[in-house]
């Protein structure tokens, strides 16, 4: 069954209704077609300083203080104000959940960044960012790790009739590995990140998650992370009927990025592809078949079974879901419908 897994950005202007933003979202995942799966979310918000993806991550963090400073978000040897002002508003929107989706029943996802992408966004205490230091990379996912188990296992009470999923941003993945990420100065780079240590950070975050919940791992639009990734989803345990996967952005043919692709799915890994930016139409709408067909096209030209297509979830990459959010809530919302008749194209690829 072709599923479908929005990102979670959402507009900015339904950030002040925690509760209208969550029933609308619910209500569309419970309007999927026929052999369609949507996944409802938890939104984050792009530009919002308490409510975008970092903010959102670190307010997960067990153990691991951080507070906003000049440069942008740091660790810190006590919570500061905004990392309050941080934990009151996931506090606020899984309030709002409890009410709206008491009688759940569709799939729910929480998005996050991943260990390695968080600490390329984070600085320490006293110098540059978190990934120039190998010892405050580790601390770093293993107190996502654990502040993530706690805080899946406080939604999963709170919709107890909904499955849940993880979605985990590591899209600085390949610029970790290949030393592309800017020192504080800018003029020089951070020394890449092996991908033993890669691995291991990865499964620090993930070991205490991934046998509760499905968990999948988006790696960016560059084929330099897959390998690492797969890697570490293909070595963890899953719940009974689910299965892990590795999410790609997609955008014109690219030879090595679909041998990986295929090699991942060959491999029992399941896929999971990240869509570009809609192309519309005043006479004709929106092009749902050039959506499938960044899918679809590449699939059938490496050689994978078309059967498999419906075993695959799809959403829009990261900047495409931050182009949907930039526009109102209504397109927002049109953009999820996109989504379900994008599947439902994926689907009929897949049965012929």
């Amino acid at each position: 069954m072709t599923t479908v897994l929005p990102s979670g950005h959402w507009p900015l202007t339904a950030a002040h209704d925690h509760l209208t933003t969550q029933l609308h979202i619910l209500d569309d995942a419970s309007a999927t077609p026929t052999g369609i799966t949507t996944h409802a979310f938890l939104p984050h918000y792009p530009t919002h300083p308490h409510l975008s993806l970092l903010p959102r991550t670190l307010s997960t963090l067990a153990e691991l203080n951080y507070e906003h400073g000049p440069h942008g978000w740091k660790l810190a040897p006590h919570a500061g104000h905004d990392a309050h002002r941080v934990t009151g508003e996931l506090a606020d929107q899984l309030d709002a959940l409890t009410i709206a989706g008491h009688t759940a029943t569709t799939p729910f996802t929480l998005t996050v960044l991943g260990p390695l992408t968080l600490a390329t966004r984070l600085w320490l205490h006293h110098g540059d960012r978190a990934l120039a230091d190998h010892g405050a990379i580790r601390d770093i996912a293993s107190a996502l790790g654990e502040g993530l188990s706690h805080t899946v296992t406080r939604i999963g009470a709170l919709i107890p009739r909904s499955p849940l999923h993880l979605q985990v941003d590591e899209s600085d993945l390949a610029a970790t590995l290949t030393g592309l990420i800017p020192t504080f100065s800018g003029h020089s780079r951070i020394r890449a990140v092996d991908p033993a240590l890669a691995v291991e950070v990865l499964h620090r975050t993930l070991d205490p998650i991934a046998q509760v919940v499905p968990v999948t791992v988006h790696t960016g639009d560059s084929w330099v992370g897959i390998p690492t990734a797969a890697r570490v989803l293909a070595d963890l345990g899953s719940p009974a009927h689910t299965v892990h996967r590795l999410g790609v952005a997609l955008g014109p043919w690219n030879e090595r990025l679909w041998e990986h692709i295929a090699t991942v799915v060959e491999h029992g890994v399941g896929f999971h592809a990240g869509l570009p930016t809609p192309v519309m139409s005043s006479c004709a709408g929106t092009d749902v078949a050039g959506l499938g067909d960044a899918l679809t096209t590449g699939w059938h030209r490496v050689g994978l079974p078309a059967a498999q297509l419906a075993e695959v979830s799809i959403g829009f990459h990261n900047a495409a879901a931050e182009h949907c959010a930039g526009g109102s809530v209504d397109t927002a919302r049109g953009s999820i419908r996109t989504l379900m008749s994008t599947a439902e194209y994926v689907a009929e690829k897949a049965e012929a």
